[in-house]
């Protein structure tokens, strides 16, 4: 049994495959069907559309602009003028309220993060990652101190002693400077002076062996 070959009828212009699923509209310069997101839309005009797609409509205003060159010229120097100081900054008082709004969203930020441990947990620890990463860590995790906290059961790992947790500090075993990596198996929990005391001794190990 052969089976007939089916003919498939392909049109000129590969656009109008899209007229039975897409509506295309025709644009009034180059003529040409195209869909109506590659128009702009505006009140002004019947239908919402503007009646030129975006590609005929930026040539024009390309083509516009190549003419008028003075006068495009003399708006963008009247725009400066009234916006913009002699400095080329904006005026003092957009400043004056940019600033003011920065000053609220800081207020407002310090707030939120004063009330909430777990976004300034986060914080902290995304914070030593990038400090971490800084200092050339090739192993990066996110050490949450309270995780270290209740892993060593809230003894200092340097000298042995209890830690309150307003003093507590993550301190790395093999030192950042050193080739150490910023991982839980590299963390432990220690006293804010005795890490400062064991990263200047570290620091001070590192001086001498780079010294010949």
């Amino acid at each position: 049994m052969t089976r007939k070959a089916r003919t498939v009828l392909r049109p000129s212009d590969p656009t109008q495959l899209l007229l039975p699923l897409i509506p295309l509209i025709q644009c009034t310069q180059c003529t040409k069907h195209k869909p109506r997101k590659q128009f702009y839309t505006s009140c002004l005009h019947k239908g919402g559309d503007t009646g030129v797609c975006k590609e005929c409509f930026h040539a024009k205003q390309r083509q516009y602009r190549r003419t008028h060159k003075d006068k495009v010229m003399g708006q963008r120097q009247r725009y400066r003028a009234r916006y913009f100081d002699r400095t080329g900054h904006w005026p003092v008082s957009t400043w004056i309220k940019t600033e003011d709004a920065r000053k609220r969203y800081r207020s407002q930020e310090r707030e939120r993060r004063r009330n909430n441990p777990e976004v300034r947990a986060k914080l902290n620890a995304q914070r030593a990652a990038r400090r971490a990463r800084d200092k050339g860590a090739t192993v990066i995790e996110l050490v949450y101190l309270d995780v270290l906290y209740i892993r060593d059961k809230g003894i200092c790992q340097i000298c042995g002693e209890p830690c309150m947790r307003e003093v507590a500090t993550s301190d790395h075993m093999i030192a950042l400077c050193n080739g150490g990596e910023h991982s839980y198996a590299n963390c432990r929990l220690a006293h804010s002076l005795c890490n400062s005391q064991k990263l200047a001794e570290d620091l001070a190990t590192k001086r001498h062996t780079a010294t010949p």
